[in-house]
C-alpha cells in the first residue's frame, strides 16, 4: 500500500491557477464559506486528492443545489471529475488529480 502526504495548499499555486476560479469562487457566490482545504499524496505514485470543505451560508434552492452539482463534478479533459458530498450544511469536494 502506498504512503500518502498529507499538505497545506492554501498558498500553493494549485489555490490561484486551479482551486479558486473552478470550485471556491463560484461555490461563494452561491453562499457557502470555504473553512478548510487539503490535499494528500501518494509518494511513488504522484497522485493527489484535494479535499475543500465548505459550510452553508445562503438558502438552497434547486437552482442553487444544480449548480452545486455543475461546479463540483467538473470533468477537466486531463484529469479525472471531482465529485462532493454534502452533510447537514457542510459541503464536501473532492477533485482528484495526477501530478
Amino acid at each position: 500500500m502506498e504512503s500518502m502526504i498529507s499538505q497545506d495548499i492554501t498558498s500553493h499555486e494549485v489555490m490561484d491557477d486551479y482551486i479558486n476560479p473552478l470550485f471556491a469562487d463560484p461555490l461563494r457566490k452561491l453562499g457557502f464559506k470555504l473553512e478548510a482545504v487539503g490535499s494528500l499524496t501518494t509518494k511513488d505514485l504522484g497522485t493527489q486528492t484535494h479535499v475543500l470543505i465548505f459550510e452553508q451560508q445562503g438558502e438552497l434552492t434547486d437552482n442553487v443545489l444544480e449548480k452545486i452539482k455543475e461546479i463540483c463534478t467538473i470533468d477537466d479533459d486531463s484529469q479525472p471529475h471531482a465529485t462532493y458530498r454534502m452533510y447537514f450544511g457542510t459541503l464536501f469536494v473532492f477533485i482528484p488529480a495526477f501530478s
